[in-house]
């Protein structure tokens, strides 16, 4: 009778994976207080830290802090742009290498958090419109569904709160709408599993396309979420939200003649 082998299961949490990329591309970070996020702008500047090296860490920098605190706590630092194209590429060459190895894979890792969230609708914070859709997404999440809140913070799924994105939310905010959605984001009607399952198995090239300003999913996300594809390609369109044909069209469709091309 044959002896069977012992399963091993391992972990693998890539933390700082931003961070780490950036400093493969430029090996003088190393050892240096790092911060991928927003431009501080000399502490004057919007937005947030979306990671820190640990040495930055140790200042008491975090994810999701505003970048004008993380400069007033630690303004030696580093601070980098994200770089999508190469933490993306950097993903799916680790995630190829650990599938070769394991006769069952799973990735974890797209479900963005409250934090990655807010992280997200704070990169508006500059905009005249943020505070007064801030407090409607706070109402909406504490269960007021009226249309009345909806539109208020409609401003946080557009790049530019324009002439264009108010006639849109005319057209696509009313209750007849609402069955619609209410469907969409129904218990029960995704199965997460035998998603990544069916994906996983997908042979047709995939372009995931999200805007640089979407809170929902945030480009992060997305690339995370194109991860679980075979042979997916990732856009990140700058300066758009959640309508990226709204907020820029010639860019939108040169992406997208680029990749059926």
């Amino acid at each position: 009778m044959s002896q069977r082998l012992p399963r091993f299961i391992f972990h693998v949490d890539l933390d700082a994976f931003y961070v780490s990329v950036e400093v493969r591309e430029n090996p003088k970070l190393k050892g240096l207080p790092v911060v991928v996020g927003a431009d501080p702008e000399g502490g004057k500047g919007r937005g947030v830290v979306m990671t820190s090296s640990y040495e930055a860490r140790k200042f008491g920098l975090k994810s999701g802090m505003p970048i004008s605190t993380a400069y007033r706590l630690c303004p030696q630092a580093v601070y980098l742009a994200p770089h999508w194209e190469l933490y993306e590429d950097a993903s799916r060459r680790v995630m190829r290498l650990l599938r070769g190895h394991a006769d069952r894979f799973e990735q974890l890792g797209i479900e963005e958090t409250e934090e990655d969230w807010r992280a997200a609708l704070a990169r508006r914070s500059a905009q005249p419109w943020y505070p007064a859709a801030l407090a409607a997404v706070e109402k909406a999440e504490a269960g007021d569904e009226s249309m009345e809140v909806r539109r208020a913070y409609m401003p946080f799924l557009y790049g530019r709160w324009d002439d264009a994105a108010r006639a849109h939310v005319d057209v696509g905010v009313s209750e007849s709408s609402r069955p619609v959605r209410d469907g969409f984001g129904a218990e029960g009607v995704f199965n997460p599993a035998k998603t990544r399952e069916a994906i996983s198995g997908l042979a047709a090239p995939v372009l995931v396309y999200a805007g640089e300003l979407d809170a929902g999913p945030a480009p992060q996300t997305a690339a995370a979420g194109a991860r679980l594809f075979p042979n997916a390609t990732v856009t990140v369109q700058p300066g758009a939200a959640h309508f990226p044909w709204l907020d820029d069209p010639a860019f939108f469709t040169a992406a997208i003649t680029s990749f059926l091309n």
